[in-house]
């Protein structure tokens, strides 16, 4: 195991491979086991066969008539074949009939009140054994020969091919492991490697890892983390470029405010000073709309896109709810027309924000007095007002941060349809500017695939 008990990836290898051996041996032997007793049933059958009809052609010419029990114990053996018939010789039996007489018989047959049994094998249950019984019939020398055996004997030599096939294969199972442990500790060398070099970076180096120099399987890795360093150094620009031009605006408000405290205290009289107070109030409301904003896109980097399916005019209908003080204030009338099925598979929240900032830029550039009407179709929806419009020429440039017209009167941060347009790109949303109704005003058009 690991630090802090986590498995690693040689552990899981090697208890793999273990776990694999061990059912391969089961495996192994299930089949052998199988395999080898239905060879020796044949086999032992065959003998069975074979003795009975070498009993046959030895009694046939025998006249023979009257029972004769024959006890191993009484034959003149040497001491090593006798030792070996003791063992054996309590396995087998036969008996012999002729003319429905019992003439020879072994001293341990399984079943010696009974007579022979019809031609062919059967197996035979007694009260202390199980017998495999083999009885042939030869009809013109009116004789029956019994052979029989216990089924232990061919269990006990199955039982013996299986202990010497197996235990050699459990005896080298450690052995097995142990190589496949020091095969895969050579093997993962190069991850070790590829690790250290990784970890020997410095926090500021992005640069691509050279995939010649790391084993084939990890290619597919280091392919990966280039594609990761790649995106991460894009990334720090984006987020270093925005700062300094964050920074670069803040400046501005930030000083006009400090000048305008310095100035508003040094006022003499009530009217003056009051005027003062407004205009920085006015200034502070600037910088913080700003400082929203800024605060808006840096979220938009890093917030997770959570997807559902929105009623887009419902959404709509709680926005223009929210922001219709901000409208009364001008005395801008918010007027919500279009499909009220309408629906789109999204994010709730950043799509509510793009809507917003839709809605309070026509706000700020409308006339007192005017009217800003949002349109939702089943692929889109428009916001338009009655401003002054942006020309053609100047309505791609819009999108960029910080972007002012030249000469524009309006109080801004050049950053509302910037936030739209990482909005629309985020949530796969196609942004578009237009003339407004009639030629007059603006259009701000957001539309959406059909499968959306």
């Amino acid at each position: 195991m690991g630090v802090f008990g986590r498995p690693r990836i040689i552990d899981r290898i090697v208890l793999g491979v273990g776990v694999c051996v061990i059912l391969v041996l089961v495996a192994i032997g299930l089949w052998a086991f199988d395999s080898v007793k239905e060879e020796i049933v044949e086999e032992y059958d065959s003998q069975m066969v074979t003795s009975s009809t070498v009993l046959w052609s030895l009694m046939r010419d025998t006249s023979a008539t009257t029972p004769l029990i024959l006890d191993d114990k009484q034959l003149p053996l040497p001491q090593a074949d006798e030792k070996a018939l003791r063992h054996y010789s309590k396995w087998r039996s036969y008996r012999v009939w002729r003319a429905g007489k019992l003439i020879r018989a072994s001293a341990n047959v399984p079943n010696a009140s009974q007579g022979p049994n019809g031609a062919g094998f059967e197996n035979l249950v007694t009260a202390n054994d199980r017998w495999r019984v083999y009885t042939l019939v030869i009809p013109q020398d009116q004789m029956v020969i019994e052979v029989s055996e216990k089924l232990i004997a061919r269990e006990k030599i199955v039982s013996h091919i299986l202990r010497d096939l197996i235990w050699p294969l459990v005896f080298a199972l450690p052995l097995i492991i142990l190589v496949v442990f020091l095969a895969t500790r050579w093997g993962l060398q190069g991850l070790s490697e590829f690790a250290a070099r990784i970890g020997s970076r410095s926090v500021n180096d992005l640069s691509a890892l050279d995939s010649d120099k790391v084993p084939g399987e990890l290619v597919p890795v280091v392919v990966a983390l280039n594609d990761l360093f790649t995106r991460l150094t894009r990334s720090y620009e984006q987020e270093r470029i925005f700062t300094d031009s964050a920074a670069h605006e803040l400046r501005t408000p930030l000083a006009a405010l400090s000048i305008q405290a310095e100035v508003l205290m040094r006022a003499s009289t009530k009217a003056e000073r009051k005027e003062l107070l407004d205009e920085l109030r006015a200034g502070v409301a600037r910088a913080s709309r700003m400082l929203e904003q800024l605060l808006t896109i840096a979220r938009l980097n890093s917030a997770l896109i959570s997807e559902e399916r929105l009623n887009v005019f419902q959404l709509v209908q709680v926005i223009l709810a929210d922001i219709a003080p901000i409208a009364l204030q001008r005395n801008v009338s918010l007027n919500l027309t279009g499909d009220e099925a309408a629906s789109l598979l999204s994010s709730r929240e950043l799509t509510a924000v793009l809507v917003r900032n839709l809605i309070d830029n026509a706000i700020k550039y409308a006339p007192l007095n005017s009217e800003i009407i949002v349109e939702v179709t089943a692929y889109g929806l428009s916001v338009n007002d009655q401003g002054p419009g942006i020309p053609a020429s100047e309505r791609a440039l819009v999108f960029n941060r910080f972007y002012r017209r030249k000469g524009e009167a309006t109080p801004g941060s050049g950053l509302g349809l910037a936030i739209v347009a990482e909005l629309a790109k985020r949530l796969n949303l196609q942004i578009s500017l237009h003339d407004g109704k009639d030629g007059r005003g603006l259009c701000a058009r957001v539309s959406w695939q059909r499968d959306q």
